[in-house]
């Protein structure tokens, strides 16, 4: 059963904003190299910023959650590099929450919005969490053996397909 991710408006503009400002920096800088006196100086110190901003966009696109799958009693978050299963029998529970009882969310080690909210980030009413999202709403929590895991579906029956399984 696959359950599909879209972004919301927040991670729409995050990635609009991060997209013209990295073509806009790395277009400045390769001029910056052609047009530099002392080339070596600068096409080092440009090169490296330019290598740094695509390693990151292309990190965080390779990353990002494209939709969650149920099958075969794992749950698989499909990504287009290095998908992430769960064992449904690490799952304890799932159930839906909201922004609102999610309380002060901070980004502690991750990405957080461009193409997605995914890494490690701390809650004030729950805690350290591991989150696969694309939005911040539709929130799935995941009880599990390792800790809670947050994910985003559009559909959020989702959690009541999960709890259906692991009982």
């Amino acid at each position: 059963m696959e359950f599909k991710v879209s972004f919301d408006a927040y991670a729409k503009v995050v990635i609009a904003i991060v997209t013209i400002l990295f073509v806009g920096i790395i277009s400045f800088h390769t001029v910056q190299m052609i047009e530099s006196p002392n080339r070596l100086a600068r096409t080092l110190a440009f090169g490296f910023s330019i290598i740094m901003m695509v390693a990151i966009y292309t990190f965080c696109y390779l990353y990002r959650p494209l939709k969650y799958v149920l099958e075969s009693g794992k749950l698989i978050v499909k990504r287009p590099f290095k998908d992430k299963t769960i064992d449904l029998s690490d799952i304890r529970d799932a159930y839906v929450i909201t922004k609102d009882s999610m309380g002060w969310v901070v980004k502690t080690f991750g990405n957080g919005g461009l193409f997605g909210f995914y890494g490690e980030f701390r809650s004030s009413r729950y805690g350290h969490m591991t989150w696969y999202a694309t939005r911040k709403s539709n929130y799935v929590m995941l009880e599990t053996t390792e800790g809670r895991i947050v994910l985003t579906p559009d559909n959020l029956e989702m959690a009541n397909e999960i709890k259906r399984q692991i009982q």
